[in-house]
């Protein structure tokens, strides 16, 4: 993923928030950014029953290396738009972690 990394910030009480679109019954779990920098998080769980935000939270976590625990939707629950809370990292770990994650495809789309 490349350019504009926008989507973080740094909530100094909790930890990293992260900006996002969900794209639930995609073809493929993957990660990328879109062409004016919108991290998008591809999965291939319907949004039926909050199956796509645990598979957005099981892909997040495997992306990022912490226990799924340490990862909370802060907003956009029932929206492809969201706001997720990672604890335990910062900015720079969760943009690192995200540039070279499985199923990232390396480039904007």
């Amino acid at each position: 993923m490349k350019g504009d990394k926008s989507w973080t910030t740094r909530d100094d009480e909790s930890g990293v928030l992260i900006r996002l679109r969900a794209q639930p019954g995609a073809s493929r779990n993957q990660i990328t950014t879109g062409p004016d920098g919108t991290l998008k998080i591809r999965i291939t769980a319907a949004a039926v029953g909050g199956a796509a935000n645990r598979a957005l939270i099981k892909l997040l976590s495997k992306a990022l290396s912490v226990p799924k625990s340490s990862i909370t939707i802060r907003s956009g629950e029932t929206s492809r738009d969201k706001v997720v809370l990672v604890e335990g990292l910062s900015t720079d770990e969760v943009d690192r972690c995200l540039v070279g994650s499985p199923g990232s495809d390396g480039e904007s789309q």
